[in-house]
């Protein structure tokens, strides 16, 4: 389910032409990252938790689109509310430390979710939302599914479209 197909979308999550949240995470490789005021490009990509099943699912079939992200110059990154290490070995077991950046909400806890509008305050966790982010901090599109359910690859291929074709 997207932002764009028929369903009801839950809560208030930020859309399509709104600005990206400054946001700051640390990075699964060391150095913190700042949302919103990125030198590139990104594809942000929340999931509730490392080592579930429709997570490990999802980040598998990201790495299928390492190869047009780094064509397009979009960073790849994943972000959850786990620690960085636990990111980190998580990332390794999936073989993809190197070519997805694990993004930790871990402290303050899911203060990133939070500000993208998707973090469940029932659960803990965020919930499972896809952000296309232009260089200029703009989303140009938004996947998102139920919980439970995986974002299918082909939602992610299109957000990495509409961030290249809002010029990256």
């Amino acid at each position: 389910m997207t932002s764009v197909e028929a369903g009801t979308q839950p809560e208030n999550p930020l859309a399509k032409g709104d600005r990206c949240p400054a946001v700051q995470l640390d990075s699964h490789r060391g150095p913190r990252v700042e949302i919103g005021s990125m030198d590139q490009p990104m594809l942000l990509v929340f999931v509730p938790a490392a080592y579930t099943p429709v997570c490990g699912s999802e980040l598998d079939e990201l790495l299928e689109l390492v190869p047009r992200a780094e064509e397009a110059g979009v960073q790849l990154a994943i972000a959850s509310c786990d620690s960085t290490a636990t990111l980190a070995s998580w990332l390794d077991a999936h073989g993809a430390s190197e070519r997805v950046l694990g993004l930790s909400d871990f402290w303050p806890h899911g203060d990133a979710a939070r500000a993208f509008g998707i973090f469940d305050e029932h659960s803990g966790q965020p919930k499972r939302y896809s952000f296309a982010i232009t260089r200029d901090g703009v989303i140009a599109d938004v996947a998102w599914a139920f919980p439970g359910d995986a974002r299918p690859l082909a939602h992610h291929a299109r957000l990495l479209r509409r961030v290249r074709a809002a010029g990256a």
